[in-house]
């Protein structure tokens, strides 16, 4: 068995940058089409070194092209918005990214996932020493909780505080069809839920768990959409998990409800099983698929 590797020995051989037709593509062609998006989603496997090493150096060909430098190009604010940080915590990252609390702190009270120092410290101490925003997208996932166990309603309970600042606006919107059913895909394969059956106490704890996934997508987008809103010429990007972005279903679903003409660009970082040769299962995962060494894939 070969040993993985770590991040830093990570070249261009352990990726291969491919448009939505499966053609050959390459760093500059991403950068130069996100120039042309509003909102840019990254959508990685948590568990791929390769997929964090992509996702800081987008960030910083983005920055130079669009925001530091910015010669041809019309000079853009950056964005960063993460899945990792919930949004009652963007005190915390404020205070961080201000250097008015230690790292310490900041990784105790933001409530940092694991794997954190390797995975996405990179990527947000480089927004610091830029001066890029940084914005804990994702809902507060004691409210996801909340829904896949007592259903969407009950987020109709919480104080109008935490309504307000911490959650999309109620009631979300439901999930797509297509992505309900690629939801299911996903739920049956977890054994713990494979006995699922028609019966309606199984659909209620199915249609629970979708409306907590849905949720999450709601959280990104709305945080995005308020992001925009308030800088309109800027390019957020976001890093989130392959599942909320790619097909376009998910996160950049809500967004299109909350902002019809928003041009949004995809990426979805897959580890890539036929090195080098494109994959033809995920053709229509983004605009980029970019396959990676699945020797580097961690559990």
């Amino acid at each position: 068995m070969k040993m993985k590797k770590s991040p830093i020995n990570i070249t261009s051989d352990d990726y291969h940058i491919f448009n939505s037709r499966g053609k050959k593509a390459d760093m500059s062609d991403i950068i130069n089409a996100a120039g042309f998006a509003d909102a840019v989603f990254i959508g990685e496997s948590h568990g791929d070194p390769c997929a964090h090493f992509l996702e800081l150096n987008i960030l910083e060909n983005i920055y130079k092209c669009y925001q530091k430098d910015a010669k041809e190009n019309a000079s853009r604010p950056i964005i960063l918005c993460m899945e990792m940080f919930e949004r009652d915590v963007q005190p915390v990252i404020d205070e961080y990214m201000n250097d008015m609390i230690t790292e310490k702190h900041f990784l105790s009270a933001s409530r940092a996932w694991p794997g954190y120092m390797h995975n996405y410290r990179p990527v947000v101490e480089f927004a610091k020493e830029k001066k890029i925003p940084l914005i804990g997208a994702n809902a507060p996932s004691r409210y996801a909780n909340m829904v896949s166990r007592l259903g969407r309603d009950a987020l109709n309970n919480l104080s109008e505080h935490a309504k307000n600042f911490w959650l999309p606006p109620l009631p979300y919107k439901k999930s797509s069809e297509k992505y309900k059913e690629k939801f299911k895909k996903f739920w049956e394969n977890i054994p713990a839920h494979s006995k699922i059956n028609n019966n309606s106490q199984n659909d209620k704890v199915f249609e629970n768990f979708i409306d907590a996934q849905s949720l999450w997508d709601a959280s990104m987008a709305f945080s995005i959409k308020k992001a925009l809103d308030k800088n309109p010429t800027s390019l957020v990007l976001n890093i989130n998990g392959i599942f909320h972005s790619s097909q376009q279903l998910g996160t950049p679903e809500h967004l299109l409800n909350y902002m019809p003409k928003a041009n949004i660009l995809t990426i979805s970082i897959i580890s890539g099983q036929n090195l080098p040769d494109f994959d033809n299962q995920y053709k229509e995962y983004g605009d980029f698929i970019i396959f990676t060494n699945p020797e580097l894939q961690e559990d």
